[in-house]
C-alpha cells in the first residue's frame, strides 16, 4: 500500500498463476485490495504471445513442471516470437469492492484477447467463475 501511495507502480498477474494462453482463469479479488486501500486506479494489461504462424505460442507459457531456467532458455532462444500488449481502460477504485474491480479487470482483458485473437474465438476460452472472497 505504501509503495502505491508513493506513486510507484506494482505489476501482478491476478490469476495467481500462468496458463497456456488459451484461457483466462479466475482473478483473485484479494490481490486488488492494495489498490483499494491506497485509493489508486488499476491498469489492466492483456498479454498474448504469438508464434511465427500467427497462432498463440506454446513456447511462452511457464506452466506444469517447467523450471524457470528451462523456461527462460526456451523463451530467449525463440527468434520468431511476438508479444501483443493491450492497455485496457484504467479502473477507478472509489466506492468499489475488490471483487467488483477484479470482475471489471477480467472482463476488459477477456474482451481485448477475444477481439484481437489471431485464433478463432472457439480456441480462446473464457473460464471465469467468481466466488465469494
Amino acid at each position: 500500500v505504501t509503495t502505491l501511495q508513493a506513486g510507484r507502480k506494482v505489476f501482478f498477474f491476478p490469476e495467481g498463476t500462468t496458463t497456456n494462453g488459451r484461457q483466462v482463469q479466475q482473478f483473485h479479488a484479494r490481490i486488488f485490495q492494495a489498490a483499494v486501500k491506497a485509493k489508486v486506479p488499476v491498469q489492466p494489461v492483456a498479454l498474448q504471445y504469438i508464434d511465427k504462424e500467427g497462432k498463440i505460442s506454446d513456447i511462452a507459457p511457464y506452466i506444469d513442471q517447467d523450471t524457470l531456467l528451462s523456461h527462460l532458455w526456451r523463451l530467449f532462444g525463440e527468434t520468431d516470437l511476438q508479444i501483443h500488449i493491450w492497455f485496457c481502460d484504467p479502473i477507478t477504485v472509489e466506492e468499489k469492492k475488490r471483487r467488483m474491480i477484479a470482475e471489471e479487470a477480467y472482463q476488459q482483458i477477456v474482451t481485448a484477447l477475444q477481439q484481437y485473437s489471431t485464433e478463432s474465438t472457439d480456441d480462446f476460452q473464457n473460464s471465469q467463475t467468481f466466488g465469494n472472497y
